[in-house]
C-alpha cells in the first residue's frame, strides 16, 4: 500500500502537483467549533515544519521507488 500511494505521489509530481498543493485548509487552525478540540500545538509553522520532514522522507522513497 505504501509502495501505491508512494508512485501515486509520483505521478502527481509528474503531472506538475507542488508541495503547496498539499496545504490545510486555514479553518484548521481556528477553534471556532467547540465540538472539535485540536491540540495546542496543531500551528501553521508546526504543520509546515512537519510537512517538510514527511515530503522529505517521501522524495527519498520516491528516488528510490521510481527513478
Amino acid at each position: 500500500v505504501r509502495n501505491a500511494f508512494i508512485r501515486g505521489l509520483w505521478l502527481e509530481r509528474k503531472q506538475g502537483f507542488t508541495d503547496s498543493d498539499y496545504e490545510l485548509p486555514g479553518q484548521v487552525y481556528t477553534r471556532t467549533n467547540p465540538n472539535i478540540q485540536t491540540p495546542a500545538f496543531l500551528t501553521p509553522s508546526y504543520v509546515n515544519e512537519l510537512k517538510q520532514r514527511v515530503f522529505e522522507r517521501f522524495d527519498e522513497e520516491i528516488d528510490r521507488l521510481c527513478a
